[in-house]
């Protein structure tokens, strides 16, 4: 099924530019190539269009080589909105549009991080951390900024383990 529109110079030029291994600056999912993704993988489901998945592989891709150049570091947030949930999140839709296992593979190194190293941000009266220190902040409670969506994407990580069988996920109580 065809777009009901014509695409503009514009977005054929974002879409362009996904193609590229070197294109995920933004990784984050409000901000960034991820939410990009999820919206070719929404797109495709829609249309049947191959074209949409080929472009959200890609944009995925740029993004986890963008990820993996940082390993104890692979993103400035742990949020949904613009951190690590939101861009395991993106891995998770790839992982179900395509079962290919690295997608799903991403989305663990993803919650691995996010457990060992994610924590809340400061207060407005506090000092900010050290630029050099690996906590991953996300800041409050809230689903997009905040600790619901980090578990949001991790519920939906156990549920697809779970699912496929594959490693249990440690609870608080057994760390």
């Amino acid at each position: 099924m065809p777009l009901p529109c014509a695409l503009t110079a514009e977005q054929q030029s974002a879409l362009d530019a996904l193609r590229r291994d070197d294109a995920a600056l933004l990784p984050g999912a409000s901000y960034g190539t991820a939410g990009v993704v999820r919206l070719f993988a929404r797109l495709h489901i829609r249309t049947k269009d191959p074209r949409w998945l080929e472009l959200a592989k890609s944009g995925g891709a740029g993004v986890r080589a963008l990820t993996d150049q940082a390993a104890d570091r692979p993103f400035e947030s742990a949020g949904l909105e613009t951190g690590g949930a939101g861009i395991g999140d993106m891995y998770l839709d790839l992982f179900e549009l395509t079962r290919d296992g690295s997608w799903l593979d991403s989305a663990r190194r993803v919650a691995d991080a996010l457990r060992n190293q994610a924590g809340p941000a400061p207060g407005p009266w506090e000092r900010p951390p050290d630029p050099s220190s690996v906590v991953i902040p996300f800041d409050g409670d809230g689903l997009f900024p905040g600790a619901a969506g980090i578990g949001q994407f991790l519920l939906r990580l156990a549920t697809i383990d779970m699912e496929f069988g594959k490693r249990p996920r440690p609870t608080l109580e057994r760390r």
